[in-house]
C-alpha cells in the first residue's frame, strides 16, 4: 500500500541526509542552555519531548510534500 511506500521513502531520506544545518544546530544549543537550569530528569524529559515533536513534524512535512508534489504533477499532466 502507499503508506508503506511513503514510510520506506521517508526512511531512506532520514538515513541519507547529512548533519543538521547551522540554524537547527544552534537552536538545539539554545535549548540545551535552557535545559541546564532543570534537574536532570526534567531536562531529559523535555529534550525527549522536543526531539519526538521534531521527528514527527519532519516525517509529516516529508510525507505531505511528496503527496502535494504527486497531486501537482497529476494536475499539471491533465491540462
Amino acid at each position: 500500500n502507499y503508506e508503506t511506500v511513503l514510510d520506506q521513502l521517508y526512511q531512506a531520506y532520514a538515513e541519507s541526509h547529512e548533519s543538521d544545518p547551522p540554524d537547527i544546530h544552534d537552536g538545539f544549543k539554545e535549548l540545551e542552555e535552557f535545559l541546564c537550569a532543570l534537574p536532570l530528569e526534567d531536562n531529559n524529559a523535555v529534550f525527549s519531548l522536543c526531539s519526538r515533536l521534531c521527528c514527527a513534524y519532519e516525517r509529516k512535512a516529508f510525507r505531505d510534500g511528496l503527496q502535494y508534489g504527486a497531486h501537482l504533477i497529476r494536475d499539471l499532466s491533465l491540462k
